[in-house]
């Protein structure tokens, strides 16, 4: 993993983790299915947004399902607005 993605990774760990009052998180932890507040969600949406300059669509953590899901596709999104 790049320097650039491991940044990116360990952003997204720490938006989902705070979004969700959480410690910490694994890239492997699931947020989504019945136990999950879709109010956090909406939260870690547009704290996304915000941090990453993007703009995330609201069911896109719903479709990522894992914190390793939301990395792949905020880094897509970042490759795309820039043209990478």
């Amino acid at each position: 993993m790049s320097d650039a993605r491991a940044s990116l990774a360990d952003n997204v760990r720490a938006e989902v983790a705070g979004g969700f009052d959480l410690s910490s998180v694994s890239l492997d932890d699931s947020f989504v299915g019945p136990h999950v507040n879709p109010v956090a969600v909406l939260r870690l949406t547009a704290a996304s947004e915000e941090r990453f300059e993007i703009p995330p669509e609201l069911g896109d953590p719903f479709r990522a399902e894992s914190v390793g899901g939301l990395v792949e596709l905020v880094d897509a999104f970042v490759n795309r607005w820039k043209g990478e």
